[in-house]
């Protein structure tokens, strides 16, 4: 055996050519459209929503930047609507009345 010479030992693959095929762009488009529109539809509605109801999104700002928890919110509400109050704003506006709220 020659030390410099090639040996039969390893034989070298031949790499083929990986083609995709024409309908692999079209299969990636069906996938991704559906989902990004589904995603831009969320968000309009979500800012219609923020349009159509200001004081529902007023109230929910200020308990996020209250760091109020959900079950909170909801005990706000049903303080509001228990006591004839107007809005839940006001009863997240008074200290006195959330703290009863929330209890």
């Amino acid at each position: 055996m020659n030390a410099t010479g090639p040996t039969m030992l390893h034989k070298p693959v031949a790499q083929e050519a990986h083609q995709l095929s024409s309908a692999a762009p079209l299969g990636w488009l069906l996938v991704t459209v559906p989902i990004v529109g589904v995603g831009v539809w969320f968000g309009l509605r979500r800012q219609r929503h923020a349009r159509t109801h200001p004081q529902e999104h007023a109230f929910r700002a200020l308990g996020r930047r209250m760091k109020l928890r959900q079950r909170d919110m909801q005990a706000v509400r049903v303080y509001a609507r228990s006591a004839g109050i107007d809005s839940p704003i006001a009863v997240l506006m008074d200290p006195n009345r959330l703290q009863e709220a929330i209890k």
